[in-house]
């Protein structure tokens, strides 16, 4: 098991952290893209890193793809749960976020004037005419369809270069392995596989050393849910649908919040933390601590 789960780590990071050094040197072979460009390039590539892992360990031990990470098309109504269930979760944050002090909830034409003040005037004017036009529930709904959308389709493609690794593979090489351990640490590494694009601002610009932990843990925390409605799925495909409408729903906490920084108002900071700790506390419920990984995600 430790060897197989050593192949996946190496193969994992070596590929994300190859593809974290072009935002690094890119200025150098093309010094008029602008930085941002470069952690477009890199990011996609990036995010598959698991996935190569998953395939080249699934080659070495002779299995197909397709079964070693879970991949199977079934579609019922628990893919629908993992689909919805980032809303639910944005709110919360938002709610939780706001018990911080100095963050506020706000409307989005309050949230766009804070956030955004330093906007070209008529941009500004601009902005804010349209937001005065759409009431704040019309907004939120709309970033809400947005989000799905995004989720089944694109995002969920990109999500599923992570998810065919820590959600897919590692759960069938950690079968025998007690759940709660093995998938907050693995969750702790999959925080950890960041960290390349963490160090280099992303997520946590204000301070991204510190971003880092907050990253590892808001992970390890978000992945025993994951791991257990990927189970009652029955696919790794659904966490792949969760995990890309989370990315896309994510960006309403910036809609209705004020003040803070990403480490307090962020959806991947310690509010969101909280929230996480709260599910999990209700997750135990359903999965005793003595439960093996193999009986929350069957082969």
């Amino acid at each position: 098991m430790l060897r197989r789960l050593g192949l996946y780590v190496v193969v994992a990071f070596g590929w994300s952290a190859a593809f974290a050094l072009l935002p690094l040197v890119g200025p150098a072979l093309g010094p008029d893209v602008p930085a941002t460009a470069w952690f477009i390039v890199a990011g996609v590539p990036y995010m598959f890193g698991p996935l190569v892992a998953a395939a080249v360990c699934a080659r070495r031990e002779g299995a197909r793809f397709t079964e070693a990470v879970g991949l199977r098309w079934r579609p019922n109504p628990w893919w629908v749960a993992a689909w919805m269930a980032p809303l639910p979760f944005v709110a919360a944050v938002v709610g939780a976020s706001a018990l911080v002090p100095g963050v506020d909830v706000a409307t989005p034409l309050e949230a766009l004037r804070s956030t955004y003040a330093d906007l070209p005037p008529e941009a500004l004017a601009e902005a804010e005419a349209t937001l005065l036009a759409v009431p704040p529930a019309v907004v939120a709904l709309g970033g809400a369809v947005a989000g799905l959308l995004a989720g089944a389709t694109i995002n969920g493609v990109v999500a599923f270069g992570e998810e065919a690794g820590w959600r897919g593979y590692l759960p069938r090489v950690l079968h025998e392995a007690p759940f709660w351990p093995a998938a907050l640490g693995t969750g702790a590494l999959w925080g950890l596989w960041h960290a390349p694009l963490v160090l280099q601002g992303y997520n946590f610009p204000e301070a991204p050393v510190p971003g880092v932990a907050v990253m590892t843990l808001a992970c390890a925390l978000m992945t025993p849910p994951i791991l257990w409605l990927r189970g009652k799925a029955g696919s790794v495909l659904a966490a792949a649908l969760l995990h890309g409408t989370l990315n896309g729903v994510a960006g309403i906490t910036a809609l209705f919040l004020v003040g803070g920084t990403a480490f307090t108002a962020g959806p991947l900071g310690l509010p969101a933390c909280l929230v996480l700790a709260v599910v999990n506390v209700l997750l135990l419920a359903k999965v005793p601590v003595g439960a093996r990984m193999g009986t929350v995600v069957p082969r």
